[in-house]
């Protein structure tokens, strides 16, 4: 399987307005949308997908990395005490019903 993170522009991001300049994430989750793909390398089929996203969602949520071989990934996150700490993200494929 081939995990696939994009970040697709939209037609807000030629535009920001003075709004934007004030609030730059806005701007951000305005101007692209994320998108996960998981395709069959075999197959040439995409066998699941999630998005559009904003910016700062998929941050929180589509892994920052992989581990090779594995449907697993991670993130590293800051705890409350401002430790970074590394979170362990399990993907799993479920079929539709």
């Amino acid at each position: 399987m081939l995990y696939v993170q994009a970040c697709i522009k939209t037609p807000a991001y030629a535009t920001p307005t003075v709004a934007d300049k004030k609030e730059p994430g806005a701007a951000v989750d305005m101007a692209c949308n994320c998108y996960l793909e998981v395709i069959d390398t075999k197959s040439n089929v995409v066998v699941a997908s999630t998005g559009p996203l904003e910016p700062s969602r998929a941050q929180k949520e589509f892994p920052s990395g992989y581990f090779p071989g594995s449907g697993g990934g991670f993130q590293y996150v800051e705890d409350e005490s401002g430790e970074t700490r590394v979170r362990i993200i399990d993907i799993k494929l479920v079929g539709a019903k």
